[in-house]
């Protein structure tokens, strides 16, 4: 729980005198040892067998086989220290979380936490405020703020269908609320792609039910956003109106300069952190200054600093955390599983949120240098543990199936 309301909430940074300290990382130290402490150090061999955990650590060795060929070798290893500390946090919330009660509570505390970082978005939106004070300021733009509140909100629906439908769907609305607040062009296409995918083919609710809730998130939309905030959005079908389209330090020409790095450097990329160093060096060849930027796409962003095999690995990662949570959502029909010692339907439920929230980052990272990113590896943490609980249903119930077999014989 700590963990979380860290490094994805920056709840510290809400409190007077904390947010210009460091936490994240007397936060795992802290967790690490508590979870020695009360047992749960056995379990450390089922998350290495995780295969979604796996992956992240092949990408980890990836990024350190081509540190000493980056551009920058120091800046290499010093990112690859950044995404080590979330690999470890990745690690720690796969081993905290023992039951599906504990997998639902993990993801709850997700939801708010990104409710954390939402409210310092409006408080911004409302009052020139930065964050929650006027002297701090929250680590993520506003973009990454968008990307974590759509990512949250499948959690809040499945919050909403344990039997909490107050505070789950009424996070649910204000995290909506939150990505109009944070003015993200990313986050709100983020935000009706899910809509559309919910309405389509979620099993969590019903199609009069689904439909009534997109209905009432579109006019939360409507009334929450301002005139200049539909001006800016309507920019998306008017790409001429739109810098990004037309300006050298526009997305579309770094995601073009960005590719020409991968095709340059397939094997090793320009190395782990280092994408903004090359673009420092390509514009000064070129006669001018601008600002060195990052590529603002995820995939851009591996395939140029990690090369062909980053680039794998990372799309690899995607597509196990998919896998894995549909074959949850097949285990039960949604939240009404058999009597077990875990709860199916539950982990049905989980499964189903987890397929929504990828969509949602897979969408927003687009538009984003969200290839390390914590909410991935948040998805990667739940997913894993989805997987362990499911393995292990699996296995009670081929046990349960033998005895019935033996005591009927």
């Amino acid at each position: 729980v700590m963990l979380i309301l860290i490094f994805v909430g920056r709840v510290h940074e809400a409190i007077p005198g904390l947010g210009s300290l460091s936490l994240a990382t007397p936060a795992v130290l802290l967790t690490a040892l508590g979870l020695v402490w009360f047992g749960y150090a056995s379990r450390m061999p089922t998350v290495l067998r995780a295969s979604q955990f796996r992956l992240v650590l092949v990408l980890l060795v990836v990024g350190l086989v081509s540190a000493p060929f980056s551009l920058w070798p120091g800046g290499a290893v010093g990112s690859l220290m950044t995404f080590a500390r979330l690999c470890v946090f990745c690690g720690l919330l796969i081993l905290a979380t023992a039951n599906t009660e504990q997998l639902s509570t993990l993801t709850r505390v997700f939801v708010v936490a990104a409710a954390v970082l939402v409210t310092g978005q409006i408080l911004q939106s409302l009052g020139g405020m930065s964050g929650f004070t006027r002297l701090q300021s929250l680590s993520f733009d506003r973009n990454e703020v968008a990307m974590f509140a759509v990512m949250a909100i499948p959690f809040a629906l499945a919050w909403a269908l344990s039997g909490r439908r107050l505070i789950g769907f009424g996070l649910a609305a204000y995290l909506a609320v939150g990505v109009v607040a944070s003015n993200s062009r990313g986050g709100f296409l983020a935000l009706a792609v899910l809509g559309l995918v919910f309405l389509a083919r979620s099993p969590m609710l019903s199609r009069m039910k689904k439909a009534a809730l997109v209905a009432g998130v579109v006019g939360l939309a409507a009334v929450a956003g301002s005139e200049e905030y539909w001006d800016r959005i309507s920019s998306i079908v008017r790409p001429s109106d739109d810098y990004n389209f037309q300006d050298r330090e526009g997305r579309i020409e770094i995601w073009k300069r960005g590719l020409g790095y991968a095709v340059a450097n397939p094997v090793s990329g320009v190395g782990f952190g280092n994408f903004p160093i090359a673009e420092g060096g390509t514009l000064e060849d070129v006669g001018y200054g601008v600002k060195w930027s990052t590529a603002h796409n995820s995939y851009v962003l591996v395939a140029a600093e990690l090369g062909i095999p980053g680039l794998v690995v990372f799309l690899a990662l995607i597509v196990s955390i998919w896998r894995e949570a549909r074959r949850a959502v097949r285990l039960a029909p949604l939240g009404r599983g058999p009597p077990s010692a875990i709860d199916t339907g539950r982990l049905a439920l989980l499964g189903e949120a987890i397929s929504l929230a990828l969509v949602a980052y897979l969408l927003a990272s687009v538009f984003l240098s969200a290839a390390y990113s914590v909410g991935l590896l948040f998805l990667v943490g739940v997913t894993a543990s989805v997987g362990i609980l499911r393995r292990r249903a699996a296995r009670e119930h081929a046990v349960m199936s033998r005895s019935r077999v033996h005591a009927s014989a």
